[in-house]
């Protein structure tokens, strides 16, 4: 009687830490999911689902000359590349002039050929620093 109620006990314990063990490593696993959620890729996605970087990249470019056209419903702006310029040709400018990459819209299908593809999920910092690169180059004088 006494070894059962000895093992009885043990496998309690063992049975308690087990289940404490894993409730632990579930909370740490939510706390690091959050964590990420808020500080990363979602909270990029909130700020643009708000318009923020959106609008600060439009009201930026057309302060520089470039005429754009607002993007609406997606994480994605599609621009007009300036006349002269072939999307690649206007993707390979940016890149080595002002180090800004930009995604030809060539790789899209034949619309986008004289349109680039840019990421609106960024934080505004970044969208302004290379519009100012942009600028920079001169090929929007106004």
């Amino acid at each position: 009687m006494l070894l059962e109620t000895r093992l009885l006990s043990v496998r309690s314990s063992i049975i308690i830490h087990m289940l404490t063990a894993l409730f632990l490593e579930r909370c740490r696993m939510r706390v690091l999911w959050h964590y990420w959620v808020r500080r990363s890729w979602c909270g990029s996605w909130r700020h643009y689902m708000s318009g923020g970087g959106r609008d600060v990249l439009i009201a930026a470019l057309r302060g520089i000359g470039w005429d754009v056209a607002v993007p609406k419903g997606s994480f994605f702006a599609w621009f007009k590349v300036p006349e002269g310029y072939t999307s690649a040709s206007f993707v390979d400018f940016l890149l080595d002039e002002a180090h800004v990459a930009v995604a030809p819209g060539e790789g899209f299908g034949r619309a986008g050929a004289s349109y680039v593809r840019v990421s609106l999920v960024n934080s505004e910092e970044r969208l302004l620093e290379a519009v100012q690169r942009i600028a920079a180059t001169g090929i929007f004088k106004k």
